[in-house]
């Protein structure tokens, strides 16, 4: 399955740095069907393990499929399906592949490693990062990032801070995954520290939807630490941990700048504009409720995205997409939290997979509360990592089975 992980790596790699290069889905899409092809290849003779989720997906693409038929912008239309159908390809592809989850985690941090630390520079010697964005950069999305550096926001090397805010919470994520499994003072110190690191970059960042929803995800994280009923002693020195990065930003916003503690906490229109869109958009919805106005309606009538995928899938595909969207996104994670709740979670090998299976469900988490403030459907970077995240497990609950099977074969 070397290949195979090879493709997925590219995958990775162009979701994280999708920005740079122009065609942006339709190179994704050439990746997404090289891995699937690969993976075609290799296990054509095998028996595909198919879920209730399988059928939703089917459903749920349907509607979709029909909703593109009476939408005024095709392109936009047709693309946004032959995506989510890639997607879907892929997600079957890697729940039935050989062990993918240790590279795709190793991707995560080498790439969201990248953009924390270039968080940082830009913030320490902008113009070294400039001069980088400036040959990397195409010149309309390299202003949008020197224009938000002039504001005190700082996007890093992409193209805007709302994408450096998701790059830098999969960091966090991964920080607050590992910590559940580390077992020594020292590693736990310097966890301690890469997520003082990842939450100061986002800070840097200025989006507070992310940083608020970051904070509520930890929560519910301790919540399934208690409901797996962790020890005491393990819940309450995380819990302690978390609360000191709390203090921590609290004092940064007081003493070191008025501005951002008023920004975060002050500012007039919190929501930056999107209460007149969601207005538009309910508009919408009224006009046609039940089969809504069809894909890509919403940005050419409005020109901007509705930054609520919720509101923008009814009033888009109707309410039938909705509920089947909900009840997908949903059922993944109560499957997630299942899981994690076993006692074991080993395949035969001895991997263990409590952290992997710890990030899926902070990205999917995170992923529900983006929806209602941001794109993450549309944006087909967070959507490829949040689908492929949330494929880790349903991989890992057939890698158990599989090894529960060939136990008893023995």
């Amino acid at each position: 399955m070397k290949t195979f992980n090879v493709f997925l790596f590219l995958i990775m790699s162009f979701l994280y740095f999708s920005y740079v290069f122009d065609s942006i889905q339709y190179i994704f899409v050439i990746y997404l069907l090289f891995c699937i092809i690969d993976y075609s290849f290799k296990n054509y003779s095998k028996k595909i393990l198919y879920r209730k989720e399988d059928y939703l997906w089917l459903c749920f693409l349907a509607v979709i499929f029909i909703s593109t038929l009476y939408s005024s912008n095709k392109i936009e239309a047709y693309t946004f399906l032959l995506i989510l159908c890639m997607l879907y390809l892929l997600r079957t592809s890697l729940i039935n592949n050989g062990n993918w989850v240790s590279m795709f985690m190793f991707a995560n941090i080498l790439f969201s490693s990248t953009h924390v630390l270039a968080t940082y520079l830009q913030w320490i010697v902008p113009s070294v990062v400039n001069r980088f964005n400036y040959i990397v950069l195409e010149r309309s999305v390299y202003f949008v990032n020197f224009s938000q550096q002039i504001r005190g926001k700082y996007a890093g090397i992409t193209g805007q801070v709302g994408s450096n805010a998701f790059f830098i919470t999969i960091f966090i994520a991964i920080v607050v995954s590992k910590l559940y499994v580390s077992k020594t003072l020292k590693s736990k110190l310097v966890l301690l520290f890469f997520l003082i690191l990842g939450f100061y970059a986002l800070l840097l960042t200025e989006k507070r939807g992310l940083l608020l929803f970051n904070i509520l995800t930890i929560f519910f994280m301790f919540g399934i630490l208690i409901y797996k009923k962790l020890k005491l002693k393990k819940i309450k020195s995380l819990i302690i941990i978390f609360i000191t990065i709390l203090i921590f930003i609290f004092i940064w916003l007081l003493s070191n700048n008025s501005y951002l503690l008023e920004y975060y906490l002050f500012d007039e229109d919190i929501s930056t504009g999107r209460v007149g869109i969601y207005k538009d958009v309910m508009g919408m919805i009224g006009e046609n409720p039940v089969l809504g106005n069809g894909i890509g309606s919403i940005e050419e009538s409005l020109n901007i995205k509705g930054h609520n995928i919720y509101l923008q899938l009814w009033a888009e595909s109707g309410l039938i997409a909705l509920i089947l969207f909900v009840i997908l996104i949903a059922g993944v994670l109560i499957f997630s939290v299942r899981l994690f709740s076993r006692k074991n979670i080993e395949d035969k090998n001895g991997r263990n997979y409590f952290d992997k299976v710890l990030f899926s469900i902070y990205i999917q988490f995170i992923f529900i509360l983006y929806g209602f403030t941001g794109n993450p459907l549309y944006d087909y970077f967070i959507l490829g990592i949040y689908i492929i995240s949330a494929s880790v497990p349903y991989y890992v609950s057939v890698a158990i089975s599989k090894s529960k099977k060939e136990g008893e074969i023995i």
